[in-house]
Order: C-alpha cells, then sequence, then structure tokens
C-alpha cells in the first residue's frame, strides 16, 4: 500500500493494482498487472512505480490530458 495526495494505491495478490480515494474508500482505478513483490511500490508527482516478481518496473500515471499543470 502507497499513500498519494488523492489515491491509496493498493497491491492485490495476483490481480494488480487498485487505486482507491482515502477519503470516500470508493475505487478509482485498476490496472491488470502480473504479480508485484512485497513492497514494491512507490509514489511519486503523478506516478506509481510498481515492481513485478518477474522483474519488471511499471510506470502507472494519467494520460498527458489528465496532468495537473
Amino acid at each position: 500500500m502507497a499513500l498519494a495526495r488523492d489515491a491509496i494505491s493498493l497491491a492485490e495478490a495476483k490481480k494488480g493494482l487498485a487505486l482507491v480515494s482515502p477519503e470516500e474508500g470508493t475505487l478509482l482505478g485498476r490496472a491488470d498487472l502480473p504479480p508485484l513483490v512485497w513492497d514494491g511500490l512507490a509514489v511519486v508527482p503523478d506516478r506509481v512505480l510498481a515492481t513485478t516478481q518477474d522483474g519488471q518496473v511499471i510506470c502507472l500515471g494519467p494520460a498527458a490530458s489528465q496532468r495537473a499543470p
């Protein structure tokens, strides 16, 4: 789990990554990914980095048109 300013990133066992609103607890989005390593999430501005068990580092973030100025 990693907390960003407007979302909580949750690694789901064998399912990928879910983004949840910290205020309401509602699902903001989900990404199907290969199985993630334990404690393999990092949050940087507008991005979540996830490390998979097969050695990939995947960067997830909003489309260019949705980024904050």
